[in-house]
Parts: C-alpha cells; sequence; structure tokens
C-alpha cells in the first residue's frame, strides 16, 4: 500500500497492526519550516482514504467552518492522525486500540520533524496517544493547557501546550446527551470547537498566554447534567447543575473571546443557520 514504507521508517509496526490492509493518508503541511500549531485527529474516513487528504469529508466541513468564525488559517495548520489508515468503523474499538499502539511511534516521530509550537489533540484517541497515561478525558480537559507525555517530547522539542477539544465528526454526528426538548449537546459541543481552535490558535502564535476565562466544564450523566471540576490534569464530578448554567458560562467565554477579537462573526446567529449549510 503507497505510503507504507515511509510510515514504517518513522517506527510504524505496520506489521502489527489490524489496519496494515487499509489505505493511508499523509500528514498535510503547506507551510515553510515550523508550523505554529498542529492539529492531530483520530484517524481517515471513508472520504479521506479516496482522495488521500485529512478532513475533507463533513468532518472537515465542520472543522473548515469552525476555522473559518474563530479566525484560524486552516491553510497554515499542520494536519494529521493518530492513525495514518482507515477507514475504522466506530464501534470496533479494540480495532482502535490496537491501530494506535502500532502507529503512535510514527505520529511521535512526525511531530518530532514538523517541531510545532503548540498540539491540539481532535477527540479521545489522539489525546490517548499524547497525553500522559494518567490523564482525563476530552470532557474534562478540552480547553485546558496540557504538557504532552514525557515520551512524546524530544531533546530539540518541547511544544508549549497541549490541548484537546472534541472532533468535528462527534459534532457532525450530533454528539451526546441530546433530548427531545432540543438540540442542547450540539451546540454547546460546537461552540467549545470554536472556542477551543481560536485559543490554542492565538496561543501557537504569542498572544493571549494567559486566557482570562477559561471555559465550565459539563458533562451529562443520564438524564442529568453535571459541572466538572478539574484541576491540573486531574478532575472529579461536582454538584448537579442546568442547561440555564451551562449557556451561561459558554456565554461567558464567548463575550471574553469577541472583547479578545479572536472570533470574526456573531456566533450566536450566524451558526445555527450557517453550518447546516456548510455540511450539505
Amino acid at each position: 500500500v503507497p505510503g507504507k514504507e515511509r510510515y514504517q521508517a518513522l517506527g510504524a509496526e505496520c506489521h502489527r497492526c489490524p489496519l496494515a490492509k487499509h489505505p493511508s493518508v499523509p500528514t498535510q503541511w503547506r507551510g515553510q519550516g515550523q508550523p505554529a500549531l498542529a492539529l492531530v485527529g483520530e484517524a481517515p474516513g471513508r472520504r479521506e482514504t479516496q482522495v488521500r487528504q485529512p478532513f475533507v469529508g463533513i468532518s472537515g466541513k465542520v472543522l473548515s467552518y469552525a476555522c473559518q468564525q474563530a479566525g484560524v488559517d486552516r491553510g497554515r495548520l499542520a494536519i494529521l492522525n493518530a492513525i495514518s489508515c482507515g477507514p475504522i468503523p466506530s464501534e470496533m474499538d479494540a480495532v482502535k486500540r490496537a491501530a494506535l499502539a502500532a502507529c503512535r511511534p510514527r505520529l511521535i516521530s512526525e511531530l518530532r520533524a514538523l517541531r510545532p509550537n503548540t498540539v491540539m489533540a481532535l477527540g479521545a484517541l489522539p489525546l490517548r496517544a499524547l497525553a500522559p497515561p494518567d490523564s482525563s478525558g476530552v470532557t474534562v480537559l478540552r480547553g485546558a493547557r496540557l504538557d504532552v507525555a514525557a515520551d512524546v517530547r524530544s531533546e530539540t522539542w518541547v511544544p508549549e501546550a497541549l490541548f484537546a477539544t472534541f472532533h468535528p465528526a462527534h459534532i457532525a454526528r450530533g454528539g451526546d446527551g441530546e433530548d427531545e426538548k432540543g438540540d442542547k449537546s450540539v451546540d454547546a459541543l460546537y461552540y467549545f470547537l470554536l472556542f477551543d481552535l481560536a485559543k490554542a490558535w492565538r496561543f501557537s502564535h504569542g498572544e493571549a498566554k494567559e486566557w482570562a476565562v477559561e471555559a465550565d466544564l459539563f458533562v451529562d450523566v443520564g438524564p442529568k447534567l453535571y459541572r466538572v471540576e478539574a484541576e491540573g490534569q486531574t478532575a472529579r464530578l461536582g454538584g448537579e447543575t442546568t442547561e440555564r448554567d451551562l449557556f451561561e458560562a459558554l456565554g461567558r467565554v464567548y463575550d471574553e473571546a469577541r472583547a479578545h477579537g479572536s472570533l470574526t462573526c456573531d456566533v450566536e446567529t450566524d451558526h445555527k443557520n450557517s453550518m447546516q449549510a456548510n455540511l450539505t
């Protein structure tokens, strides 16, 4: 399969990967020198493997739309995947784990070669590959400034920060915890993606090293909504809260981002009408 020899030279253990016969998608970096920000996705989907480019399907449309709204130049991003080959059916978690174990050395080698100032993990899989082993998940850690695992950095490259956010495909599928009363989850997840991208982009370019307001963290547990209290790279479940609290917290982050000039449009009135049009 084209590209596999290069990945093996970078450390990929293709001989023990369940996706060894699947097509691969190369890293995308069109700039010169060291990228300010690298986005790491999970694995290429069907459309990505057809055209051999990352994030060109539905998830790519969500990402491009969020980048446009957040003031992020997608053409100046390095984009790669934790797993180079695909597609992987979403229910095959065992395959994902085995493929990640086989492909993680290649991911680390590529990041060390690119030497981005900042790295953002899109989804649980790349966060698991890049964060320290005892770290919490995306729901808890999204938006927070993290450190990469000790074996990811090298003597010549230590990124200033690792950020994490929800994978655009998760948002395109509708997120988790939706009910018949509305689209709370999908709106919240899209807001989080938007603000996280804006924050990582500005941070990677030397702006807003100290972000004045962090998004409050929330998680759905069954029919109830709880606040998550994070401390460093660990977290615990706090008290029960409400949808109103969630949107008030999002509003605070939105106001802060607008005050810093991080957003290029009025998200509240624009994205609900425009996002669906961009996905068709």
